[in-house]
């Protein structure tokens, strides 16, 4: 029932769209270049394939994430620690703030698309509107993990991160036994 509506309503914005269209006559002169809106979706020839490509790229940007995280998780699971308590104690602060990511990643998205008004507010843009809400999230986190992931500089603010060549030397050990 929900995806009919869904059909229909997008069947209807692309009639009001078609025929809103003006076609220009040759002599007409053309006196301002106006810009040229491009697509996010340059291949999405409709609202589906727009759907399709922008949940491909939040899943691409997600994984990336997921990814950096793992890649953290093994490192520093290996890394030469003080004691075993400072090992235990950034895997579990490294898991609540995941954990507070996604916290934050689920009640900003029920901030801007509240679930209670789904039925009367929502239209066929939606699933785009979300799934470039949650890219733009994930590659934010993506960055904000880089330090753990690609190292830092020994110095006064490397706190937890290790630096690049240890992260390279334990990142080769796997790849090496």
């Amino acid at each position: 029932m929900k995806i009919n509506r869904i059909l229909i309503a997008s069947a209807l914005i692309l009639c009001v769209i078609l025929t809103s269209c003006e076609t220009k006559k040759p002599s007409e002169p053309k006196t301002v270049e106006e810009p040229v809106e491009r697509s996010k979706y340059p291949d999405a020839v409709d609202q589906a394939s727009m759907s399709i490509q922008s949940y491909d790229s939040c899943q691409y940007w997600k994984k990336k994430m997921y990814g950096r995280i793992s890649k953290i998780k093994r490192i520093y699971s290996q890394t030469e620690w003080t004691s075993n308590e400072h090992k235990e104690r950034f895997l579990k602060n490294l898991l609540a703030s995941q954990q507070a990511f996604d916290v934050y990643k689920k009640a900003q998205a029920e901030l801007y698309f509240p679930s209670e008004e789904e039925e009367e507010n929502w239209g066929s843009g939606i699933p785009v509107c979300l799934n470039e809400f949650y890219l733009k999230l994930y590659k934010q986190r993506y960055i904000d993990l880089e330090p753990w992931g690609v190292g830092l500089e020994d110095g006064i603010c490397q706190c937890s991160t290790r630096s690049p060549e240890e992260i390279n030397r334990i990142d080769k050990l796997k790849k090496n036994p």
